[in-house]
């Protein structure tokens, strides 16, 4: 067993030093807490989104987070309390799917209600 040890511990040198894997450098992370979150915020920014924009769940994430950073917010005199993440239809005759609208009129008319 000592010898296949001895054998893998050389095998793993000579691949380490024959194989150079070239990773653009990290940037270093700043130490304060704000200057930390406005590099992340920044990075993020200037990432390309528009695949994202076509995945309805992750813009049912994007939304559902910043709703939930309004818990206990005040907003033109409405307090919010909560954030439900499962809506069910009032009406028994909708059917899921039933809808012709595609999912960007969808999401336009929940941005506009919201925003109302």
């Amino acid at each position: 067993m000592a010898k296949a040890s001895q054998r893998y511990g050389k095998l793993l040198t000579w691949c380490a030093e024959n194989f150079k894997v070239l990773m653009p450098p990290e940037p270093e992370l700043p130490e304060d807490p704000a200057e930390r979150f406005e590099f992340a915020f920044t990075k993020e920014l200037e990432a390309d989104i528009r695949e994202d924009m076509e995945d309805n769940s992750t813009i049912a994430k994007a939304i559902y987070f910043g709703f939930e950073t309004l818990k206990g917010q005040t907003i033109d005199k409405v307090t919010v309390d909560g954030i439900t993440a499962e809506i069910k239809p009032k009406s028994k005759k909708m059917r899921v799917g039933s809808d012709s609208r595609s999912s960007v009129q969808k999401t336009e008319e929940l941005s506009r209600l919201v925003l109302q």
